[in-house]
């Protein structure tokens, strides 16, 4: 009785102490990083991906396409604010929430873009805290621009900032 005790006792300890061993905990960037036999995994970023979607409400914002007014200005502003290299800029994907837009831009020479904007009697301005251009890599990239531009400017909306999938072109997005 006492053998198999010990026994089960090792095989239980064993259950959890190999898995273990290839299990590490890596704090950075504000966040941590699982890695699974040297390799990191975004599991806070894929936890936030997948309960965003899940809980987001998008009624509040309108995705817009290329035969809209708003759709035009925006694209507008953006070419406006970083030329020459800014003029190639095409809108990807475009929401709208009340005066604020949102926008995921690819460029000709430049690395794409989420830019916010806000609309003022003016008309949209560029907020200069609300642009994400880059990879972020190894973190999950939708979760992790949604996190930058609430962090940076936090008067945004919500509803607007999680119900853009910003989309990355590298195949080391972590997405």
């Amino acid at each position: 009785m006492r053998r198999s005790r010990a026994l089960l006792t090792l095989l239980l300890a064993g259950l959890v102490l190999v898995p273990l061993s290839h299990l590490q905990w890596l704090a950075v960037d504000g966040g941590g990083l699982l890695l699974v036999d040297g390799r990191p995994v975004d599991v806070r970023g894929q936890a936030s991906e997948f309960w965003t979607r899940w809980r987001r409400d998008c009624r509040p914002s309108t995705a817009l396409g290329p035969g809209n007014a708003v759709h035009a200005q925006v694209l507008q502003t953006v070419r406006a604010y970083s030329p020459p290299d800014s003029h190639t800029a095409q809108l990807r994907q475009l929401r709208v929430h009340g005066d604020w837009a949102l926008a995921d831009v690819r460029f000709g020479q430049l690395q794409n873009a989420v830019v916010l904007l806000r609309q003022d009697s003016g008309g949209w301005t560029v907020q200069p805290q609300g642009i994400w251009s880059g990879t972020t890599h190894p973190h999950r990239y939708a979760a992790f621009v949604w996190r930058y531009l609430q962090d940076r400017v936090p008067e945004a909306p919500a509803a607007l900032i999680h119900c853009l999938d910003p989309l990355e072109d590298s195949p080391r997005a972590g997405r």
